[in-house]
């Protein structure tokens, strides 16, 4: 007698198992990566901005929110910034002008304590390195 070889329908249901039970594991920690990722990329481009306002006017803006009220160049209109984007965790980012610094606020409750400003693994970027604010 001649035997086929092949899955049998249990075999392929276990497999199907163990595929989801692998990817439901591994699906927290790569969003959580991805979150990440978006909110260094968001800080540098803040920064960015920030250090390119100083350039043109000799001093840091106040708020982030001067940097897409204030024009680039007059002549195209074109602000520093388009808009202060979210953070992946759906909060904010603020410009700490006592430590030059872009990141995410101490106080926002939706993003992890550690990527904080002050976290062990803050995500933020530093305007101007050894700068005054004056």
């Amino acid at each position: 007698m001649r035997r086929e070889r092949g899955l049998t329908l249990l075999e392929l249901i276990v497999l199907i198992v163990l595929a989801a039970i692998v990817a439901g594991l591994a699906a927290p920690k790569l969003l959580e990566e991805r979150r990440v990722r978006k909110a260094i990329h968001d800080v540098q481009v803040i920064a960015g901005a920030c250090r390119e306002f100083k350039r043109k006017f000799g001093r840091f803006p106040k708020s982030l929110e001067e940097l897409v009220e204030t024009k680039r160049s007059e002549e195209w209109g074109i602000p520093f910034l388009k808009e202060i984007p979210r953070n992946p965790w759906g909060g904010r980012y603020v410009l700490d002008l006592r430590r030059l610094k872009v990141g995410i606020p101490e106080d926002d409750e939706r993003v992890p304590p550690k990527y904080r400003l002050g976290g062990i693994a803050e995500i933020s970027e530093v305007i101007e390195e050894g700068a005054s604010l004056w």
